[in-house]
C-alpha cells in the first residue's frame, strides 16, 4: 500500500536563520523534520514528494535519501515547477539540487519553462499526491501558506514544524 507524504516549507531568506546552515536553529530544523519523516516511515509511509525549492523542500529530500540506506523501500520523487528552476541558485545549491535529482527515484516535471502559475502548480500537485503534508511554516504569507491551506482544504493531514 502506497502511503505518501509531500514536504513544503518556506525558503531560507523566510527563516531567522537565513542560509546559515551551520546555524543551531536550522540544527536543530533538520533534526526535528529527520525525526519526523522517520515515525511516519515507521507508520509505514513509503513515497515521499519534494518540490525541490531551496530550505526546507532540498533539506528534507537529503534526509529521505539518507534515510534509503536504512530504508531501502522509501521512495522520493522530485516535483519541480520547470526545468529553469535552479538556474540562477548558486554553485553550492546547484550542484545539491541536480545531486538530489540524481538519486531520486523519478522527476515531474511540471512545465517546460517558467510561468506564472508553474509553482502555484506544482504545489498543488504536491497535496494532491499526498496523504499527509509535512510544513516548515512561520506564518509568512506566500507559496507555503498558500500550500498549506489547499492542503487544509482538500482535508489532508498536516505537520507543522516551526523553526525553533
Amino acid at each position: 500500500m502506497v502511503k505518501s507524504c509531500s514536504f513544503t516549507g518556506h525558503r531560507p531568506s523566510k527563516l531567522s536563520f537565513g542560509y546559515d546552515e551551520e546555524n543551531i536553529k536550522c540544527l536543530n530544523l533538520k533534526k526535528n523534520l529527520r525525526k519526523n519523516i522517520v515515525s511516519l516511515i515507521l507508520d509505514g509511509f513509503n513515497v515521499f514528494y519534494t518540490g525541490m525549492a531551496l530550505g526546507s523542500d532540498l533539506w528534507c529530500a537529503d534526509i529521505v535519501l539518507d534515510l534509503k540506506k536504512i530504508y531501502p523501500d522509501i521512495k522520493l520523487i522530485c516535483v519541480i515547477p520547470c526545468e529553469s528552476q535552479a538556474d540562477r541558485w548558486s554553485p553550492y545549491h546547484r550542484d545539491k539540487y541536480f545531486s538530489i535529482i540524481q538519486k531520486s527515484d523519478e522527476v515531474v516535471y511540471i512545465s517546460n519553462s517558467y510561468t506564472k502559475s508553474c509553482m502555484a502548480k506544482r504545489n498543488i500537485y504536491l497535496v494532491d499526491k499526498a496523504m499527509t503534508v509535512l510544513g516548515v511554516y512561520n506564518g509568512h504569507k506566500g507559496g507555503t501558506k498558500f500550500t498549506l491551506d489547499y492542503a487544509n482544504k482538500k482535508q489532508k493531514e498536516i505537520i507543522l514544524i516551526s523553526e525553533i
